[in-house]
């Protein structure tokens, strides 16, 4: 975050703060973190490990992969033969992994494909949504070598991308506590509807976190309730007694983000597919209501700002779209430089 060194002292880029211009805004304003003194850097980077599940987010992926390729170690994306509502759907991903797409980052990929549905799933939709995270750790960690318990793990939907600083950040210090969520710019359809509320992820922990406590169920990372605040088992208790452990989150709002939350940001087709995929849970469920998945009904929400409901997207009273020009924080970078995507 160093813009030069003047008489001896560091003069920071823009968003970059500290003596050493080592403390991106993510950090310096984040509320949950408020004291910086116990944070020194590392002797060496940590490795990360960034996993998430991939169903049809193509350009999501795109974005991460260029954005972040440089700073994360290794990539898990997980692919089902089903939907998480149970139909059969074809393994996007895979087909064009074969074909070469994006060939240049198959080095750090890791991909697994699943060929069943969660016992249950289809009942209670949030098993099978847990059950393709949870597959992220137990399935993935394994075929990584050399992992240490300092390095780290973070799990992600697609919709979600953290800022290039965080990660940094999170890279090169030692002294903050675990686990650790991102609050994130949140919009819909595009990052031109923004929501007025951020919006906040559970996402990281250490690999020792992950291995001691969470036994590789990457799904608990994502899950507070019983992850933290819950937690009676031996293990977590045990570990807490050697680590600092305090749910904590990087970003504040007023534009202090740590990432973007683009949700159902697709074209019309891509909106429909993602709700008729979506689990039999989060009622109502519009995939399910015929009328809602009419493409013409949903190019109008997006050109008007509306959700399914009809309700305003950015939560006031007139909606008013956000543009590169009047928000600092619009987009993550390879989308700014691709607008056709």
């Amino acid at each position: 975050g160093t813009k030069q060194v003047k008489e001896r002292e560091c003069v920071c880029n823009e968003r970059w703060f500290g003596k050493r211009c080592h403390i991106p805004e993510s950090i310096h304003y984040s509320n949950q973190l408020q004291t910086k003194t116990f944070l020194k850097f590392r002797k060496s980077a940590r490795r990360i490990v960034y996993a998430a599940p991939f169903n049809h987010e193509f350009v999501m992926l795109e974005a991460i992969l260029h954005d972040l390729y440089d700073l994360v170690d290794v990539f898990i994306f997980v692919e089902s033969v089903y939907t998480a509502y149970g139909t059969r759907k074809p393994l996007r991903l895979l087909q064009r992994l074969h074909r070469g797409y994006l060939k240049d980052f198959h080095p750090k990929i890791i991909y697994l494909s699943i060929d069943h549905f969660p016992t249950g799933g289809r009942a209670k939709g949030f098993i099978a949504d847990s059950y393709l995270r949870s597959y992220l750790g137990k399935f993935g960690i394994p075929h990584i070598k050399y992992l240490k318990d300092d390095d780290l793990f973070l799990v992600f939907d697609l919709d979600e991308i953290p800022s290039r600083d965080s990660l940094i950040f999170l890279k090169v210090h030692d002294g903050f506590p675990e686990p650790f969520g991102f609050r994130m710019r949140w919009s819909a359809f595009g990052f031109f509807w923004k929501h007025r509320h951020f919006s906040q992820i559970p996402a990281g922990c250490t690999i020792g976190m992950l291995r001691k406590v969470y036994h590789d169920d990457s799904n608990i990372v994502r899950d507070v309730h019983h992850g933290v605040t819950k937690n009676k088992g031996n293990d977590f208790q045990e570990y807490r007694k050697q680590y600092l452990v305090s749910m904590w989150y990087l970003g504040e709002d007023g534009g202090h983000f740590a990432g973007w939350h683009c949700s159902s940001c697709f074209h019309p087709e891509g909106i429909r597919t993602k709700f008729l995929s979506a689990q039999n849970a989060d009622w109502p469920r519009w995939g399910s209501i015929k009328e809602k998945m009419d493409l013409n009904f949903i190019k109008s929400m997006i050109k008007q700002g509306k959700w399914f409901d009809g309700s305003p997207l950015n939560n006031r009273q007139v909606n008013e779209m956000v543009s590169a020009e009047t928000d600092s924080f619009f987009a993550p970078p390879y989308l700014m430089k691709n607008y056709d995507k």
